[in-house]
């Protein structure tokens, strides 16, 4: 807040007496400063980045200034009006203590800055056009203005990030990425205006980028600080399906300041990614016309779960609720253990065998007497669980049933402000059906047989259910890379009384 000292009449007088004419001239100079922007649009409420490259400002955009010498402000916010003209409720003063001033401005506008530096972040999740939009830093630098000039300070804003595109190529089967990673970046940018520099900052993060178009060869684009990714990075992560691709780089790549880097892959006939050389189109970013050496691999699901014969088996422990696992690993939950038996033991019947997983409960609900296992960074994909069991029934078939299942959990936070979360049921593939939970029937009690249960952790449903036909297509979506960063399978009794005895688990990816 600005404060204004109010002197009296007389004092004046004495204080001009002491002053030369100059010195009366330069004191009373203290205008408001205005500014102009070029490239101002008509839609939306952030600056719009267009397919040809070119950037402009919409109404309501917020800049932020700073001022030196002739000039005072810091950090003062102005609102980019349909004009192009800047206004500001605070503005920025010529104060005639020098007779030029220097204008730093950047966009977007932050509340807080660090001294000379202002500090910002790309978003890691730019699939949208706002989102994309609201990554793009920029900033604009003014110099040697004549504290009496009348005319508008014209701002020529430039980028300060680094632009990445991908075109993927459709080759015959149309496929078509669902989304692309860009991996190993640093997010964050720190603008000292005085010296005119932009450092690179923050530890190295992934960046979904935005689709920009869909109709022919699909575009993805995203922003990055400058920065040189180091040879033989996985820079890429192209998501199709139940498969993940990814881009290795051969040598180290240079990301500049306000340069383009285009990138041209598709899929051959081999199902290998294919790396195509590119020409660059002109547009405001700045040409790179390096061309980018690397080869594309397709990224191999990996085994969840190691086969288990419980011999040297450790688990944490579940408290209260589900939502307590936030580790890999194996996680027993028991809410009344003096009724309920989920534990690790010796099978009493086949001494041989050694240590399996014992289950006989009395109340049934599917996550309050269970073993769960966590599985992290999961890739999209098929995967068959394996496992061999026995049940004290084998006559009755509503007796002898496993409830079997994985979800994956999005957490938010609610409108009140608390942190709630929200569950997603893998599809299983379930007698050409595909549904989100399965009950096994354990079939023999003399000996342990083997079972298998195939899921696509490519995909999920909010619909819980064994029948498919609850199991709706609209339930259905693509799981993203938020919700595989942690995927929990589940074991549970579905039949009070009747033990369980499950021997050799494993979680793999399922061969076609």
């Amino acid at each position: 807040m600005k404060k204004t000292s109010i002197l009296s009449a007389s004092l004046l007088l004495i204080l001009a007496a002491g002053c030369s004419e100059d010195q009366i001239q330069q004191t009373a100079v203290r205008k408001k400063a205005t500014f102009t922007i070029g490239n101002v649009g008509t839609m939306g409420s952030r600056s719009v980045t267009h397919n040809d490259g070119t950037t402009e400002f919409v109404v309501g955009d917020g800049i932020g200034i700073f001022a030196t010498k002739g000039a005072e402000g810091s950090n003062v916010k102005h609102t980019v009006g349909p004009d192009g003209v800047l206004t500001s409720d605070e503005g920025i003063y010529y104060i005639g203590t020098d007779a030029t001033a220097n204008f730093f401005a950047y966009y977007p506008y932050q509340t807080t800055f660090d001294g000379e530096n202002v500090n910002f972040n790309v978003a890691t999740n730019q699939d949208s056009e706002d989102l994309f939009n609201n990554s793009d830093f920029m900033t604009a630098t003014t110099l040697n203005v004549p504290v009496t000039t009348e005319e508008n300070v014209s701002l020529k804003f430039q980028h300060q990030l680094s632009l990445i595109q991908l075109e993927m190529v459709v080759g015959e089967n149309g496929r078509k990425p669902d989304s692309v990673l860009i991996n190993n970046c640093q997010t964050g940018i720190s603008w000292n205006y005085l010296q005119g520099t932009c450092t690179t900052t923050g530890n190295t993060a992934k960046v979904k980028m935005w689709q920009q178009s869909n109709e022919g060869n699909p575009i993805f684009k995203a922003l990055i600080p400058a920065q040189t990714i180091p040879a033989k990075s996985k820079l890429l992560s192209i998501f199709i399906g139940d498969k993940t691709y990814s881009f290795t780089t051969s040598a180290d790549v240079t990301l500049g300041t306000n340069n383009i880097k285009k990138f041209k892959v598709g899929i051959g006939s081999d199902d290998k990614l294919v790396v195509f050389s590119t020409d660059i189109t002109a547009g405001s970013w700045q040409e790179d016309s390096e061309v980018i050496e690397g080869e594309g691999t397709l990224v191999e699901p990996e085994t969840i779960m190691a086969e288990t014969n419980f011999e040297n088996f450790n688990y944490n422990t579940v408290n209260k609720t589900k939502e307590e696992i936030n580790a890999a690993g194996w996680w027993r939950f028991v809410v009344k253990p003096d009724e309920d038996v989920v534990d690790v033991t010796d099978d009493a019947a086949d001494a041989e065998r050694g240590k399996v997983m014992h289950f006989n409960r009395t109340n049934l609900a599917w996550h309050n007497g269970t073993f769960y296992y966590c599985a992290e960074n999961v890739i999209k994909g098929r995967y068959v669980l394996k496992f061999k069991a026995k049940s004290s029934v084998s006559e009755n078939m509503k007796a002898n049933q496993l409830r079997i299942g994985a979800y994956m959990q999005e957490f938010y936070t609610g409108e009140d402000g608390k942190l709630k979360n929200k569950d997603y049921f893998a599809i299983i593939e379930n007698n050409k059906t595909e549904v989100t939970t399965v009950y096994k029937q354990i079939l023999t009690s003399d000996a342990y047989d083997e079972y298998t249960i195939v899921f696509d952790l490519g995909r999920v449903s909010t619909i819980h259910n064994a029948n498919a036909a609850n199991v709706t297509e609209e339930s259905k979506q693509v799981a993203s890379e938020e919700l595989l960063k942690k995927v929990v399978l589940y074991l549970s009794p579905n039949k009070a009384g009747t033990d369980f005895w499950i021997d050799d688990i494993s979680w793999e990816p399922l061969k076609d």
